[in-house]
């Protein structure tokens, strides 16, 4: 159960601090901040950004470091990236802990704070097709990652998925946890159908897109009806 709680805290710490109109608002309940480097590649060279990130106290900040802050960095290296129109076309290779004397570095005083950016519109549906009645099926790809020491190998698996409507495939496509919920039933359901061995977790996951921005979803043929 303690874990369970950890990984939702690393999950919501993810979610509050790009809701958060102001650092202010989250760093109410933050004790200490870490400053974990985000590292990108771009044309051969590699880059990094520290940010300050909140935890709820300094005994927590190892296990979040070493086995949480996967859940969610790529979620806040997205939003470190949008600040910083040089990493524009960079490729997001990890994230860690900044370290001192072989212990992680602890800060009281926050200096390089998450940049508030405006995070993109949840995907929709093709509105020729929004108002269409019975199920679809819809394109999603479903992020995994092992559970090792050091850098931590990715994998992306795009699957279909049902939904009852449209409006239900749109609404399953635009939040975090819904996307993270629906990656991890699918791991714990059958994981050596994903070809997975070993300790894999489930990290989130978005809707397929086209080229003109819709969810890729087809609609269900009605069964019964004359040919």
């Amino acid at each position: 159960m303690t874990s369970l709680k950890k990984l939702a805290a690393a999950i919501g710490l993810a979610a509050a601090c790009l809701a958060a109109s102001t650092p202010a608002s989250y760093a109410g309940w933050a004790k200490v901040w870490v400053p974990v480097e985000f590292k990108y590649k771009a044309g051969g060279k590699s880059t990094s950004v520290v940010i300050d990130l909140p935890v709820q106290d300094e005994k927590d900040a190892a296990d979040y470091c070493a086995r949480y802050l996967s859940v969610g960095e790529r979620f806040l290296a997205d939003t470190v990236q949008q600040d910083h129109p040089e990493l524009a076309k960079a490729r997001f290779t990890g994230a860690r802990c900044v370290t001192e004397g072989g212990k992680i570095k602890l800060v009281s005083n926050p200096t390089n704070r998450l940049p508030k950016v405006k995070l993109p519109p949840p995907p929709v549906g093709d509105p020729a097709k929004s108002t269409a009645s019975g199920p679809v099926t819809y394109m999603v790809d479903l992020f995994y990652e092992k559970v090792v020491d050091g850098i931590r190998p990715h994998k992306v698996f795009r699957m279909p998925m049902r939904a009852v409507s449209v409006r239900a495939a749109e609404e399953m496509c635009g939040g975090f946890q819904n996307m993270l919920r629906l990656s991890r039933n699918v791991l714990e359901k059958n994981p050596y159908a994903l070809g997975l061995t070993g300790s894999w977790m489930a990290s989130g996951g978005k809707c397929v897109t086209g080229k003109n921005g819709f969810i890729e979803m087809t609609a269900e043929k009605s069964s019964g009806g004359s040919n």
